[in-house]
């Protein structure tokens, strides 16, 4: 007779340090083996967990089951009510806020369904091309640049151009890049063509090009070609490829990014600032509080520069950052009495970015509460 399957919720701890990933499923051992594979494969949705499962290994995580529960509860808000309690007392890797997502995992193995490899990807497609034309526009104008001269180029010479001028190596190893690279080169002005398919052509425009090999032409010159094969005697202009204006324009639109979601969003800025959120809580136990008016200033010039967002989420996004390290933030006129005892004058500091945990230490934020609780009696 076959097991009985077990719904409720369930942990993932890390040994080391002590860090815990919550989730729910109506079968949890199946959930335990899904995440294992997808850990051990480099491939699990959450870069977090991923990132310390490489790094500390497989025996230093342990798969406990939290609580079982019987088909009237629903998941999703007992899932909640974990994370919230255990964020008081853990570092926790979850990202997304499960009732905000209640349909995430069915989409997720939908996504497995049609993925052919069975695996869930680290960066969504329309990520991946974002960085591509981030990193790799500059490549783009070359190409259009020196396209009168050549009329086409190898698409085999291209791909290993752009790949190794590519500085993101997990985008680099990824393997629908292939895919991608292609919808890329029609983003950017660009047609494949076969070679031996318009052979001919490209010989009478003074050319010589193999056989059998996939060529990059720009796309408006594909009708050209088109039009010498129907009319032989007809012999048209080498082609300019696209203006700077064209291109400018071009890249623009490219970098639009309204149409990402807002979770994507945020383990973008997540990927992208890791290293200065990391250091900032290296040091907020010496610091004890950043000025969150600075803080947005550094990275909301930073995205500007970089392109990342170019929408009204940014505030958002960046406040769920924040959280994803640890900090939060708190508001003169709500919390004056951590102004007062972390000793902060400055009149312009109106919002100020700690970690609980720190103020604790420092019996700030137990006091507070005390004394609030003080002042309402």
């Amino acid at each position: 007779m076959a097991n009985k399957k077990l719904r409720g919720i369930y942990k993932i701890v890390n040994t080391v340090n002590n860090k815990v990933y919550i989730g729910s499923s109506v079968d949890i051992e199946s959930r335990h083996q899904e995440h294992k594979r997808d850990l051990r494969n480099g491939k699990h949705h959450n870069y977090l967990l991923q990132r310390d499962w490489n790094k500390y290994g497989e025996e230093s995580f342990e798969f406990v089951t939290i609580s079982t529960h019987d088909t009237k509860c629903k998941l999703s808000v007992l899932e909640f009510e974990t994370i919230e309690e255990y964020k008081k007392h853990h570092t926790i890797y979850n990202i997304s806020n499960p009732l905000e997502e209640p349909s995430r995992r069915n989409d997720r193995r939908v996504n497995k369904g049609k993925n052919t490899k069975g695996v869930v990807y680290k960066y969504t497609q329309s990520y991946v091309l974002r960085c591509l034309t981030e990193e790799l526009f500059d490549k783009a104008r070359s190409l259009h640049s020196n396209i009168g001269k050549r009329i086409y180029f190898l698409k085999s010479d291209v791909d290993k151009w752009m790949m190794n001028s590519l500085q993101n190596s997990e985008i680099t190893t990824d393997d629908r890049m292939p895919g991608l690279l292609n919808r890329w080169y029609n983003q950017v002005g660009f047609a494949i063509l076969e070679s031996s398919a318009y052979k001919r052509q490209l010989t009478k425009l003074g050319v010589s090009v193999p056989m059998f090999k996939n060529i990059l032409v720009p796309k408006d010159f594909v009708s050209v070609l088109i039009s010498m094969k129907k009319d032989p005697s007809w012999m048209p202009r080498k082609p300019k490829g696209l203006t700077p204006i064209q291109l400018d324009a071009l890249q623009h639109t490219l970098l639009d990014y309204k149409h990402v979601k807002l979770r994507d969003k945020i383990s973008i800025c997540c990927d992208f600032f890791s290293k200065e959120m990391t250091k900032a809580k290296e040091q907020i136990s010496e610091r004890k509080y950043y000025n969150k008016d600075s803080f947005d200033s550094y990275f909301k010039d930073r995205i500007k520069r970089r392109n990342i967002i170019m929408d009204c989420d940014i505030d958002k996004v960046l406040r769920k950052m924040y959280s994803e390290f640890g900090f939060r933030a708190f508001k003169r006129i709500s919390y004056e009495h951590i102004f007062d005892l972390l000793g902060i004058t400055d009149p312009d500091c109106k919002t100020i970015i700690a970690n609980e945990h720190v103020l604790e230490q420092l019996h700030i934020y137990p006091s507070v509460a005390h004394l609030s609780a003080s002042s309402s009696i």
